[in-house]
């Protein structure tokens, strides 16, 4: 996979969040001993039931406040793109694998978007 990539675990209101500070022992409701190694490296997308998942795929968590507070905080100061954009793009490098590309059009930058005047 080229360029940058963030497991969509970050974005999802099933994540523990107060044990995600390394990629080495995630959990969530749906993996709660560990998530599973091809999540994480994003070779499987977990929009869909994995084998292990229990019936508890990925929802898209809204409340930054239950987020993980150092993914918020690079979101905040460190991104030139939006947490939709990001998750977005995470979730097409997922399904794309090596064919993925960076494409400014289609994950525009904070400062590109159009505003409504």
């Amino acid at each position: 996979m080229s360029g940058m990539y963030f497991p969509i675990c970050l974005w999802c209101k099933h994540i523990d969040s107060q044990h995600h500070q390394n990629l080495q022992g995630w959990r969530c409701r749906a993996f709660p001993t560990i998530i599973p190694e091809e999540i994480i490296e994003g070779k499987f997308l977990h929009l869909e039931a994995h084998p292990d998942d229990g019936g508890i795929q990925f929802e898209r968590q809204t409340d930054e406040n239950l987020m993980p507070a150092s993914f918020v905080k690079m979101l905040h100061t460190r991104s030139e793109l939006s947490s939709d954009t990001l998750l977005e793009m995470m979730i097409d490098m997922t399904r794309e694998q090596f064919e993925w590309r960076w494409d400014p059009e289609r994950y525009p930058k904070k400062s590109d978007k159009k505003v409504d005047e």
